[in-house]
């Protein structure tokens, strides 16, 4: 544990199963002096029937999405739930850090200002969720941060991931309540920001670098292979299905 400042709550979220994954979290935030603490995944092998139907939304499923969630993608968004829960009931800070397991800080010396300098802008600013990783570089509106080395895009389009998130306590609520029941994957979900009356930004540079390679691969990606003809049907849609969101999300940036 460390005594320097640290003006966000910290969240990891790891499998029971995942224990070398936390390992490796632990060691690089012990490193690092963070404080921090971990919320146990949701089991995509241990959900109930009960707790898919209560929650999955089905019929939207397949009006609203080219394939069906399978059951690591369900899971993958109860746990981001139960982190965002468990950040409003008992967090200490009015900023959460949520990270996954399979990601690691890009260590400089400014690493802490940027991520102080982002938790005080973000914290009490409206409905602020700021993506700490993209996989590339995002194009939109530039915004500063004051004291900080990085800055924010209000993206045209949202990057897929949820590998490193900062929420602030309003769009945690606003997102939590109207999830309860969904049907896309958790970061297909975020893309449509307008939806949920949530201001989606990204750091760049990106503060966090992924690691899923290093430490086993995606556990989403590792499920069954689909039948030649469901893979077809769902290549086919898939673009569409972007093409449409990516109309969707210039249309709500540019209004």
């Amino acid at each position: 544990m460390t005594t320097a400042t640290q003006l966000f709550d910290l969240l990891i979220i790891n499998l029971d199963r995942s224990y070398a994954r936390w390992q490796h979290m632990s060691g690089h935030l012990d490193k690092l002096g963070f404080d921090y603490q971990r919320i146990t995944a949701i089991d995509g092998n241990d959900i109930s029937n009960q707790i898919i139907n209560r929650h999955y939304a089905a019929i939207e499923n397949r009006r609203c999405y080219f394939a069906p969630l399978r059951m690591t993608e369900i899971a993958c968004f109860l746990s981001h739930r139960k982190a965002l829960s468990y950040f409003l009931e008992q967090g200490k800070q009015d900023c959460l850090i949520l990270l996954e397991d399979d990601v690691a800080f890009l260590n400089c010396p400014a690493l802490r200002q940027n991520l102080n300098a982002l938790a005080m802008r973000v914290a009490n600013n409206g409905s602020v969720l700021v993506k700490l990783y993209a996989k590339r570089t995002v194009s939109g509106n530039l915004l500063q941060v004051a004291n900080s080395s990085v800055h924010l895009v209000k993206p045209v389009l949202a990057p897929l991931g949820t590998q490193a998130q900062m929420w602030n306590r309003n769009s945690a609520t606003i997102f939590l309540s109207k999830t309860s029941k969904f049907y896309q994957p958790v970061d297909v979900a975020l893309q449509y920001w307008w939806k949920f009356g949530i201001d989606l930004q990204v750091v760049q540079p990106r503060l966090v670098r992924e690691l899923s390679n290093e430490v086993g691969g995606s556990i989403i990606s590792q499920a069954k292979q689909l039948p030649n003809i469901k893979k077809l049907k769902q290549e086919i849609a898939r673009p569409w299905f972007r093409l449409k969101l990516w109309l969707q999300s210039r249309l709500h940036y540019y209004r």
